[in-house]
Formats: C-alpha cells, structure tokens, sequence
C-alpha cells in the first residue's frame, strides 16, 4: 500500500515538472519575431543574433538553469536567414523540439541546427517569390493608380504589404509549433528522426552548393592564341575539367579556415586582397 502510495506521489511530481509552452508563449515569439529577428546582420551570422533574442522568452521557461539557458542561447546564435513571413514556421518547429529536448527526448543541438539549416534556404526561396515579389507587386499595383491620381489611397499599398506579411508570420509560427509539436513525438519514437536529420543535412549541403555556384563568381582572364591560329582560353579549359572548381575550391578554403577558428574579417580582407592582386597582374 505504502509503495502504491509513493508511486503515484512520484508520477505526479514527474508530471509536475514536465514544461509545457502554451499558445501565448508561441504568440510572443511571433512578436519578438517581428521585432527583432532583423536587429543584426552581419555575414558571419547574418540574422542569427535577431533569432537568438525571438527565442529567448521561451527558452527562459524551458531552461530554468542557468547553464541550460546558455548553452540553447549558443546553439540559437548560429547562421540563419530565411524569409520573415514563412520562415516564422521554422522558429515554431524549432520551439516544439526545444521544448521536447527539454522535457527528456533525446534532441541533440546537431538535430536542431541542422533542421534550422536545411530549411531556411527553401523557405526563403519560396517566401521571397510568394510575398517580396507576387503579393507585394499585386497591393502596389492596385494602389499606386490612386497615389498617381493625388488620392491618400494609394497608402493603402504599404498597409496592405504590412498585414499581409504580418498574418503570413503569425499563422506559420503557430503552424511550425502544432505540426512540429504533433509530429515531433512520433518520429522520436520511430526511429525516423535520424533519418530526418540526414535528410535535412543533405539538403543543407545541396542548397549551400546552389548558393556557391550562384553568389560566388571567379573568371580567369588569362588566354593564349595556339600556332594552329585556335586561343585557348584558361578559363574555359578549366571549366570543361570540373565546372565551378573556383568557387567550390574558394568556398571551401573558407570554411575550413574558419573551422579552424579564423576570423571572418580576416578571410574578407584577404580575399580582396587576392582579388586585387590578381586583377592588377591580369589574372581575374
């Protein structure tokens, strides 16, 4: 009886301690979102300093230690930038397994980067087509007539843009949570999270070489006229080799610079550097 007894008096204190956010908790980290995700850029982290602090509140309540919170402070620090209105479903799913993690399941800090990296890229491609270049294209063309004829209406454009980023921002963070909450418990227990994360990194990895291939950009000059009267062009003998060895080689002598702990500065600085040299020899 007395072991009965003490049984039930230990899964009551179980439960009891189990932290549970609730939909206010999501709402305000739909405010802190709108606030502040945006605060910081930089090219190291670009918005990560801005997502850290939309999470905090809800950080605060998972993680009453201290050492707790800073160490799901430092994971939250990390390189992001996505769209702000889609984008927002990613903080909610982030903020399920954060509260999963912090009630026992076994959540690593790599499984929730990684899912934080994988869908970034895909939300922001999708986000910036739906709201930066159709909707917000649509508002000002149905207003901008009204501001050409002199009427206040045409104010209407930048309302219009405004709430609809806004409801787009609040309807996915509670989507992310709820889908990422209901979900969330169910591939733990599957075994399929492993198989998640690996997914996700691998498409972490295809976007980051999209992103290469698109935003880093080598041409080498250099080209010789052969005695059979052809020029041989270095760059185009290189890219019939290995198509995008430059940027790829480029982007990875950084990034193992910097995992080594170099400074960002320091790999911008001499890469201009490189930059100048080579263009004042004739070789970029």
């Amino acid at each position: 009886m007395a072991d009965n007894r003490e049984n039930k008096i230990s899964e009551t204190d179980g439960a009891a301690k189990r932290i549970a956010l609730e939909k206010k908790d999501i709402t305000k980290t739909y405010l802190y979102w709108q606030l502040f995700h945006r605060i910081s850029q930089c090219f190291e982290r670009y918005y990560g300093l801005g997502t850290c602090i939309t999470l905090i509140p809800i950080l605060k309540k998972l993680y009453p230690k201290k050492d707790d919170l800073s160490k799901a402070l430092t994971r939250h620090l990390q390189t992001f930038m996505t769209d702000p209105g889609f984008g927002s479903a990613i903080i909610g799913l982030v903020a399920a397994m954060e509260e999963q993690k912090a009630n026992g399941e076994e959540i690593s800090d790599e499984m929730i980067t990684g899912i934080k990296s994988a869908l970034m890229g895909p939300s922001a491609g999708f986000g910036d087509a739906l709201n930066s270049a159709t909707m917000s294209s649509i508002f000002r063309a149905l207003f901008i007539p009204f501001a050409v004829a002199g009427s206040a209406a045409g104010l209407l454009a930048a309302v219009c843009i405004f709430l609809w980023f806004n409801a787009v921002s609040y309807f996915s963070i509670h989507f992310g949570y709820s889908k990422g909450k209901s979900q969330m418990l169910e591939m733990l227990h599957s075994g399929k999270m492993k198989a998640l994360v690996m997914g996700a990194s691998v498409l972490g990895c295809f976007m980051m070489g999209v992103m290469t291939t698109s935003y880093v950009k080598i041409t080498l000059v250099p080209e010789w006229t052969l005695s059979t009267g052809s020029v041989l062009n270095l760059q185009s003998t290189i890219d019939g080799i290995l198509p995008g060895i430059l940027p790829m080689g480029l982007t990875l002598g950084c990034y193992a610079y910097l995992r080594k702990g170099g400074k960002i500065i320091y790999a911008i600085i001499t890469t201009i550097i490189i930059a100048v040299l080579g263009a004042f020899v004739g070789l970029f």
